[in-house]
């Protein structure tokens, strides 16, 4: 990715990364908006994949 911002002239923030950092703290609404949907699903009966995500 930073390859193609260069090539497009697009600058990223010094803190910028390629990925995600999860440190497991319970509650964190960074991983809560990732992990919310995945668990919902795996405590679902319904296995319809629609039904669940953002």
């Amino acid at each position: 990715m930073p390859t193609t911002s260069r090539r497009m002239g697009i600058p990223l923030d010094s803190f910028w990364r390629a990925d995600f950092l999860f440190t497991g703290e319970e509650g964190r609404a960074d991983e809560q908006f990732f992990l919310a949907p995945l668990n919902a699903a795996r405590a679902s009966t319904n296995r319809e994949s629609s039904n669940f995500g953002y």
